[in-house]
């Protein structure tokens, strides 16, 4: 593992689950309709990739279907970084749910332990 790598995962508070799931969300003032390919999930956040640049800090609004599911989980959050994706007009966004929240924490939560059991 390079320094980076290392550096990286020693500055993640909750491990990182694959999470390949197409997600609606709303940043802003800006709305997917046809949602986005999530990367992974945490107990803190997500990655999303996104056609929109969008700002760090931004508010966000991530919408969730659990799998088998029918209800929809929405999620508060903020935009936490952004970078480009090389040789493509698409970015990757990690964003940081409201942690203050106790039903995020149980929702996330739920989804993640179905993740493991998958």
């Amino acid at each position: 593992m390079d320094n980076l790598s290392a550096r990286t995962c020693e500055n993640r508070q909750h491990p990182r689950f694959l999470f390949k799931q197409a997600v609606k969300y709303q940043i802003g003032e800006y709305s997917s309709t046809d949602g986005s390919l999530s990367k992974d999930l945490s107990r803190g956040g997500m990655c999303l990739t996104v056609s929109q640049f969008v700002g760090v800090k931004d508010p966000v609004l991530i919408y969730l279907q659990q799998h088998g599911e029918a209800n929809i989980i929405a999620l508060k959050g903020v935009v936490a970084w952004i970078k480009m994706l090389a040789d493509s007009e698409l970015y990757q966004i990690g964003i940081k749910f409201d942690g203050s929240e106790e039903v995020i924490r149980r929702e996330v939560n739920y989804i993640i332990s179905d993740i493991k059991q998958s």
